[in-house]
């Protein structure tokens, strides 16, 4: 049976919280996940677009964050903390394998 491909960010608290979710899911469906993790700053460099990127992420951050919080608690998931320096180690590890 194929995969469910899930490309998700590290830096991302909707990719986050996608990630709670996804599991049970698959498993609905029968179906295996597999994680494919990218850098979406590395994207948009790719695509040439990273300074207007990184400019709409400085004014965009705050908004995100109040969203993905509400966007928690309309999951259940009241004690929702996110932070993205935390994920830095598991970039580190997926950047070695």
């Amino acid at each position: 049976m194929p995969s469910i491909d899930v490309f998700f960010e590290f830096a991302s608290p909707y990719s986050y919280l996608a990630a709670q979710e996804l599991p049970a899911l698959a498993a609905r469906h029968g179906r295996p996940l597999r994680w494919r993790p990218i850098e979406l700053r590395k994207v948009w460099g790719a695509q040439g677009v990273l300074e207007a990127y990184a400019a709409v992420r400085r004014v965009k951050a705050g908004y995100i964050m109040r969203d993905a919080t509400r966007l928690a608690a309309d999951r259940d998931r009241a004690s929702f903390r996110f932070d993205p320096c935390q994920m830095r180690p598991w970039r580190v590890s997926l950047s070695i394998d």
